[in-house]
């Protein structure tokens, strides 16, 4: 039997809290995972990996980065701080010395961050459908054209325009974004309110993985109806955005009636506001150059696992690999991307679909990357 998924909270300072949730197995020796989501998007989006981390014995943390879902924006925020007053703070909390990080197509920049202000406590850093190692916040360094289709057709001249915005250009528009962020950070968690009470850590909470609705002796409550449609709106919009396998995916949860959770959590990303995360995730991109990174400065301890599927045009996954040309670690097992960064393709899948239809194959590849190491 699956079991369920636990959700909590944290509080690290003063208005400051952690929204984060437990997947997988609740076993104290299992891998430690610790999940950064993408955009728009929340802790949630971990769940497809549940059941075959609980079966694997892998331990995912997921939770809500800054300006999603329930975690108050910090409009100070670099990559740095990310590491360590929120990552770091979380795993202290749940006693992991060591683990693994995961960052999936917007949150895969973070954990590499985490990979590198955090070397002696990441085991390794794992890429699925990784927007690549960029320098700045525009991606132009490696940028590289869709491949052909609808989507490339209208996305590229939009993304172009944007590679246009240099460095400067971002950190022009810093100080606004900052300002906003800072006017929205006092009531921004998700009801309003700023829970003072920072003493105490709420308990965790019992969900049903197939409707995330609480589980009271030992019965969940069943998903509302809507909660198994997609909106017409998802429907007209999902083939524009994504690629064929994504869009086949998502209505095959539809089809098997296991929808729930996918609208559960496309709706809690945005609880604070259609533009809140967005802003804060502009507040970290467009930091000032010396609150930057560079992805070579990783020590060479930690090895990069990409995980991606072949027919991405999100993030391309041979914009990816190419991306990752440049970034030469000693030691390692070698692979595409250069000495220590592994890549494994999965035919046939998207930006999506590769988390929903390949869970068993990831989980099993990042348990392989750290065959040998202690947690």
């Amino acid at each position: 039997m699956t079991p369920t998924v636990l959700t909590s909270s944290l509080h690290i300072g003063p208005s400051r809290s952690i929204k984060f949730y437990l997947l997988g197995s609740h076993s104290d020796r299992a891998l430690p995972l610790i999940y950064l989501h993408g955009a728009p998007s929340c802790g949630l989006e971990a769940l497809p990996l549940h059941a075959a981390a609980a079966t694997a014995g892998v331990r995912i943390i997921s939770f809500d980065r800054p300006g999603w879902g329930d975690t108050p924006p910090d409009p100070s925020i670099t990559y740095e701080s990310f590491s360590r007053d929120y990552v770091a703070a979380l795993a202290d909390h749940l006693r992991l010395p060591r683990f693994v990080v995961a960052g999936t197509s917007g949150g895969s920049r973070l954990a590499l961050a985490v990979g590198r202000f955090l070397p002696d406590r990441t085991l390794r850093v794992v890429q699925i459908g990784s927007t690549g190692p960029y320098h700045g916040p525009w991606l132009s360094a490696y940028y590289r054209p869709l491949p052909s289709g609808w989507g490339a057709t209208v996305l590229d001249p939009l993304t172009r325009a944007l590679l246009r915005l240099d460095r400067a250009a971002a950190s022009a528009i810093a100080p606004p974004l900052r300002w906003i962020s800072a006017r929205l950070a006092p009531t921004a968690t998700g009801s309003g309110e700023v829970d003072d009470d920072d003493d105490d850590d709420h308990e965790p909470v019992a969900l049903d993985p197939a409707t995330l609705q609480p589980v009271q002796d030992g019965r969940p409550a069943p998903a509302a109806p809507d909660q198994q449609r997609l909106p017409l709106f998802a429907r007209l919009a999902l083939p524009l955005i994504f690629a064929p396998p994504d869009v086949a995916a998502i209505r095959a949860l539809a089809d098997r009636g296991e929808l729930a959770p996918f609208l559960a959590s496309a709706a809690t990303a945005t609880r604070q506001g259609p533009l809140c995360g967005t802003l804060a995730d502009a507040v970290l991109q467009c930091a000032r150059p010396a609150a930057q990174f560079d992805v070579r400065d990783l020590s060479p301890r930690v090895g990069v696992l990409l995980l991606h599927g072949a027919a991405d045009v999100n993030c391309p996954v041979a914009s990816c690999a190419e991306s990752f040309r440049d970034v030469v670690y000693r030691g390692g097992s070698g692979g595409v991307g250069g000495e220590g960064v592994e890549v494994r393709v999965y035919e046939g899948e998207g930006h999506i679909s590769v988390l929903l239809n390949r869970a068993e194959e990831l989980v099993a590849a990042v348990k392989e990357s750290v065959e040998g190491m202690r947690w």
